[in-house]
């Protein structure tokens, strides 16, 4: 990966996690709501839990890419 050989894309990457936590925090509060209101109307099935779990594993490597 090219982050192994430039280290000016970790010190970018670095920067980018650290506000990714905020957002982050903003998201999962916003999405919650959405999952309320499609169990309210009976649709729940319109949401995409993969995305949710893509989203997850790609903060997750790039954390561990920060901190190695």
């Amino acid at each position: 990966m090219r982050f192994e050989t430039e280290l000016k894309l970790v010190a970018q990457l670095s920067f980018i996690v650290d506000e990714v936590d905020e957002i982050w925090t903003e998201f999962t509060t916003e999405n919650d709501m959405v999952i309320d209101c499609l169990v309210d109307l009976g649709r729940e099935s319109e949401y995409f839990i993969d995305q949710i779990a893509q989203l997850c594993d790609l903060i997750s490597l790039s954390r561990a890419i920060v901190n190695r």
